[in-house]
């Protein structure tokens, strides 16, 4: 089992997708139920690679780490907003829904 390190429910233990600190952590999906791998993702672009190479799995999870992925890229759009806004939401190559690699 892969622990939530925050969990402060008693019940709910194992978390996919969670903000710690100034950072997303996720379980590497790929890689379960042999092992459970939590990820730290600190940018914008590592969180869509995440989303591209099926670390993240689940539409809610995947809605969440694109939510989480905006956060993440707002810190440095404060100064330059419409070009960095626009840079940060587009994406290369996302991953089709529905299609396995």
């Amino acid at each position: 089992m892969c622990p939530s390190p925050l969990s402060p429910i008693p019940y709910d233990h194992v978390r996919a997708v969670e903000w710690v600190e100034d950072a997303l952590e996720l379980i590497d999906q790929r890689k379960l139920p042999a092992v459970c791998e939590r990820l730290r993702l600190t940018t914008l672009p590592a969180c869509a690679d995440a989303i591209r190479d099926m670390v993240v799995r689940g539409a809610p999870a995947i809605g969440i780490t694109a939510a989480y992925a905006i956060v993440l890229s707002s810190s440095p759009c404060a100064t330059n907003a419409t070009s960095c806004w626009r840079r940060a939401t587009i994406t290369k190559n996302p991953r089709p829904a529905g299609v396995r690699p």
